[in-house]
């Protein structure tokens, strides 16, 4: 017997599988694998508080990826200066910055789509903010996911040492 391939069915699994993830803004009582990391990045946001995924079958504070992003950045002037130097247009131009500093997706829950939605959220924050530069981050080499993740959404390559990759998304 011959095996039918159906997409339907992948279609209607991709959605069933969507419906139960919900995205929101960080709240008090939310829990993630790594608490203290997500209480670090999130309890101490201030105007932009970290945006997160959380799955409601399992818990509605059942966190399974986040990301914390700051802007304004207070990018120090090393930084900022290669920042510029691959910006286009004026590269003196006066503007805010941004920085990713933190984005996670639980190992169970990535293939989803899930980094995708929340690093979405903080690029769409880069755009509505005033005279906004460019939004960076900072990744380690052997992270190629996030790599890859980061260069489908624009982010290129400022600089890179044997540490870890700075990348910027210019507006």
């Amino acid at each position: 017997m011959k095996a039918h391939f159906n997409p339907y069915f992948f279609i209607l699994f991709a959605l069933q599988e969507s419906e139960h993830i919900k995205y929101r803004n960080y709240e008090e009582n939310d829990k993630f694998y790594k608490q203290s990391v997500l209480e670090l990045y999130c309890q101490k946001a201030g105007d932009i508080p970290c945006y997160v995924a959380v799955d409601v079958d399992e818990n509605p504070n059942a966190v399974v990826g986040f990301i914390a992003t700051t802007i304004p950045y207070e990018i120090p002037e090393w930084e900022e200066a290669d920042v510029r130097k691959k910006m286009p247009g004026d590269k003196k131009r006066n503007g805010v910055f941004g920085n990713i500093d933190y984005l996670e997706v639980v190992t169970d829950y990535r293939t989803k789509g899930i980094g995708s939605k929340l690093l979405e959220h903080s690029i769409h924050r880069g755009e509505t903010t005033k005279k906004f530069l460019a939004m960076t981050v900072t990744v380690l080499p052997e992270d190629v996911r996030a790599i890859g993740l980061y260069n489908r959404y624009g982010f290129v390559e400022v600089f890179s040492d044997e540490s870890y990759y700075y990348l910027a998304r210019y507006y």
